[in-house]
């Protein structure tokens, strides 16, 4: 509406007043003008806090609103233990499969823009949509060029393994049963550090001001989570071990290999890398991991 107003505005003065086009007001008008409109032509194209927005070109689904989700069940309530872990795995299951939907659909837009890149023909949407996803997932400014850019982005974006994403969630919740889980909707243990942004941790330290971040659901979760693995600098290891496997003859992504590269995701270290890996043997978690196609 506001929009509409300084546009009549601008017709106005060309019809009533052609010296109006020369003073200040109309410069003023037409720049809110011009900056309104880049903000229309642009909607949706940049991400925020949670999950990446996709153009609407390219049939990116932003949110989860056609996926149908389980009930989430009261796992402190369920006392057999062999069924409160399946209960766990089919209800965040989902959701995480999910999220890597989108990450391959993202995967597969780069894979055409790069064959129009190889072609010479690049369109401005496709390229604003390189620079956005670049920005995203941290790409190193050193790296220039769109097939570089792609290569680095391909390296980036990429399915997380549901075996190892439910063991860290099984891990950091204590199977769902954690208030940041039952209050926040947050199964990977994400921080965020602006004050209210999240739960305060009932143990943090005196002269600590990070708090465990709140999603709206789980999707919004398991979106995060998977952004931060495919963007992080902590997490190049991971990345380098999944485009490993896809170079290779793996048949699958291996959420235990892939494991290796979760040092830096805890304090402790190797000791949470080898507690991982011991959730995903015991627990048979590598059914749910991803065949290389």
């Amino acid at each position: 509406m506001f929009l509409i107003k300084i546009l009549i505005k601008i017709f106005e003065a060309f019809v009533v007043n052609f010296s109006f086009i020369f003073s200040g007001r109309f410069v003023f008008l037409l720049s809110i003008w011009v900056v309104l409109c880049s903000m229309v032509v642009f909607r949706g194209t940049y991400t925020s806090f949670i999950q990446f927005k996709p153009v609407p070109d390219w049939g990116i689904s932003p949110d989860t609103a056609t996926v149908v989700f389980p009930v989430r069940p009261d796992f402190s309530k369920i006392t057999d233990v062999n069924r409160k872990k399946e209960a766990f795995f089919n209800y965040l299951s989902p959701y995480i499969e999910d999220a890597n939907n989108q990450v391959l659909q993202i995967r597969s837009n780069l894979l055409e823009i790069e064959k129009a890149v190889k072609k010479g023909d690049l369109e401005p949407k496709d390229k604003q949509y390189l620079n956005t996803l670049a920005s995203i997932y941290r790409c190193p400014k050193y790296i220039v060029g769109e097939l570089a850019i792609i290569h680095d982005l391909l390296r980036r974006i990429d399915v997380v393994p549901v075996s190892l994403a439910l063991a860290q969630a099984a891990n950091e919740t204590a199977w769902g049963t954690s208030r940041f889980a039952v209050k926040g909707n947050n199964y990977f243990g994400i921080w965020c550090f602006k004050k209210g942004c999240g739960i305060v941790p009932n143990k943090r330290n005196g002269g600590d001001a990070h708090e465990v971040a709140k999603f709206a659901n789980p999707a919004e979760s398991a979106s995060y989570y998977i952004k931060q693995l495919n963007s992080h600098n902590n997490y190049q290891l991971l990345r380098e071990l999944r485009a490993k496997a896809r170079r290779t003859d793996s048949k699958v992504i291996s959420g235990s290999v892939l494991a290796d590269g979760l040092e830096n995701y805890s304090a402790i270290g190797l000791d949470y890398v080898a507690s991982i890996r011991s959730i995903i043997r015991v627990n048979k978690l590598q059914r749910f991991d991803y065949l290389i196609e």
